[in-house]
């Protein structure tokens, strides 16, 4: 019996340990995906599926301290609820302070190709390579570049692809990084 108890209790010393654990793994999670998100999102390969797996493997571990009990977990989890609640409702305002003193809303879309042209500047910097972004544009049917007329990462790293017998209005490409560049000919106005 003296051994289930250790299983499922935690004392009061050890559950302060799993919330600080939680809470300091909850930030380093957070700049973790804040950081490689976008390129993620993007491009899901085998190996950023594994390393984002590891990452909250090691900091599910991590938290839970030198023995998990049933409490611990419990403990964690309601951590982790608490600061999601927390931040959630706390990072909608932030951003929005700093849109406000930035002059714009968060990061930006950005043109990845152009009436058929690559960007390459802008496909590394999103840490993409151009068989990386062929490998997007054949998921969405395109296999030749003239099929294109514009290519845009987006801010939470999904890939917008607009065929070249679309036309566009101006006003879908406010606040897109690279759309001053745009040939006149992709608009319908």
């Amino acid at each position: 019996m003296k051994e289930l108890a250790s299983h499922l209790g935690i004392s009061l010393f050890d559950a302060l340990g799993v919330v600080v654990s939680a809470s300091v793994l909850y930030v380093a999670v957070a700049v973790v995906l804040r950081i490689w998100g976008r390129r993620v999102s993007t491009t899901a390969s085998t190996g950023s599926i594994a390393l984002i797996t590891l990452v909250g493997a090691i900091a599910a571990r991590s938290t839970l301290g030198q023995s998990p009990t049933l409490a611990g977990g419990l403990i964690a989890i309601g951590t982790l609820v608490v600061l999601e609640r927390v931040f959630g409702r706390w990072s909608p305002a932030i951003r929005l302070t700093r849109r406000r003193r930035k002059g714009r809303f968060g990061p930006a879309a950005v043109v990845l190709m152009a009436a058929g042209e690559m960007r390459h500047d802008e496909i590394r910097r999103a840490g993409l390579s151009e068989p990386g972004l062929w490998a997007l544009l054949r998921q969405r049917g395109i296999g030749h570049r003239e099929d294109v007329a514009l290519v845009v990462l987006e801010p939470k790293g999904a890939v917008t692809v607009i065929r070249s017998d679309q036309r566009l209005e101006r006003a879908a490409v406010v606040g897109v990084q690279g759309a001053e560049d745009l040939p006149g000919e992709l608009f319908s106005d």
